[in-house]
């Protein structure tokens, strides 16, 4: 240990804070936990490998292997579940699951929590996201809040997209700007954007379809590539492929296709 004028620590394990020098109030347990710290403060890292690299960075808590493992001097970051954050760079970050938030780099100011939830983010910034495998595949996404298990699981770069229920836009992968609110409501848009689905599979075959509005049980659940409809009501448009409609009333335009 080359502690020098660091005062307040506790280091339970073998190299747990072998290289602090200056930092003061740190509690770290573990083998090789805060390993490489130097002058960070206030700290807590519980778990072997738990915030391994930081140097100089503050206020975090690391709870798990492996946890905040590449942090080096950011600070205010929260990581509780095995090899959460693992990757993780900056600050700022709420990782709460198993691999949540496990490829996150430089995104910051992310609320990751769930069993691999934001797993694939790399770079995405101010999305909050909870669910077992929610956002799972995200990169550079931002600005986004998901509920539910596999919520937006595929999505890559589509930001400012709200899904509320499991599996409603679970294929988004670019689309932005979404509203989905019901189970699988969305689930299989891909690139569509600006539309707004609620209610139990309301568009779930929408893939490119853009700015509709569909509410109701299945409504519009056929949508496909149909854009600017407004659905409204329990099955109303349910087989509508065509654009530019408005349906409203149980079962309205149910059988409506290309008209």
């Amino acid at each position: 240990v080359k502690n020098l004028t660091g005062t307040g620590n506790t280091a339970i394990g073998g190299a747990s804070l072998a290289l602090n020098t200056v930092g003061g109030e740190n509690t770290s347990v573990g083998y090789t936990s805060m390993n490489n710290n130097t002058s960070g403060n206030e700290n807590v890292a519980v778990g072997k490998d738990a915030l391994y690299g930081n140097t100089s960075g503050d206020n975090n808590v690391a709870i798990g292997r492996g946890t905040l493992y590449a942090m080096t001097t950011d600070s205010n970051s929260v990581a509780v579940g095995h090899r959460a954050g693992l990757n993780n760079t900056k600050g700022s970050n709420l990782f709460i699951g198993a691999y949540a938030g496990y490829n996150n780099t430089t995104g910051a100011e992310n609320e990751f929590v769930g069993y691999k939830a934001g797993f694939g983010n790399q770079i995405g910034n101010y999305n909050e996201i909870f669910g077992y495998n929610s956002f799972f595949k995200n990169v550079s996404g931002a600005s986004n809040a998901m509920f539910g298990r596999y919520t937006g699981y595929e999505n890559t770069t589509g930001s400012d997209n709200c899904f509320f229920g499991d599996a409603s836009g679970w294929k988004n992968t670019s689309g932005s700007r979404n509203a989905f609110y019901g189970k699988a409501s969305g689930a299989n848009n891909t690139t569509g954007e600006e539309n707004t689905m609620v209610g139990w599979e309301t568009g779930k075959l929408t893939k490119t379809g853009s700015r509709n509005v569909y509410m109701g049980y299945r409504a519009g659940e056929q949508g496909d590539d149909a854009s600017e409809n407004t659905i409204m009501g329990y099955w109303s448009g349910h087989l509508n492929k065509a654009d530019h409609n408005t349906f409203v009333g149980y079962q309205a335009g149910y059988e409506n296709t290309t008209g």
